[in-house]
């Protein structure tokens, strides 16, 4: 899942959404699959945004990496 939250001070964050994975983990995955997580919230002021990424924390036993710690990779933030 990922939350967006967003502070006017960089200090007190406030929630914006939070979205669950549509498509979890499956033996069928593919190994790279890509997924954008996207908000729209309705206008708002805000200064800075904080996007939290949680993971599966170990992959399942059938999956190549088992045993072994989980990984999230973000390469792009938008923000309009």
């Amino acid at each position: 899942r990922v939350a967006f939250e967003t502070s006017l001070d960089g200090r007190n964050f406030f929630p914006v959404e939070t979205i669950e994975n549509p498509y979890p983990l499956t033996q069928q995955s593919k190994i790279n699959d890509i997924y954008n997580f996207a908000t729209s919230p309705q206008t708002l002021q805000a200064r800075y945004i904080r996007i939290v990424a949680h993971n599966m924390n170990t992959p399942p036993y059938w999956h190549h990496a088992a045993g072994t710690g989980a990984w999230i990779f973000a390469d792009e933030v938008v923000v309009r």
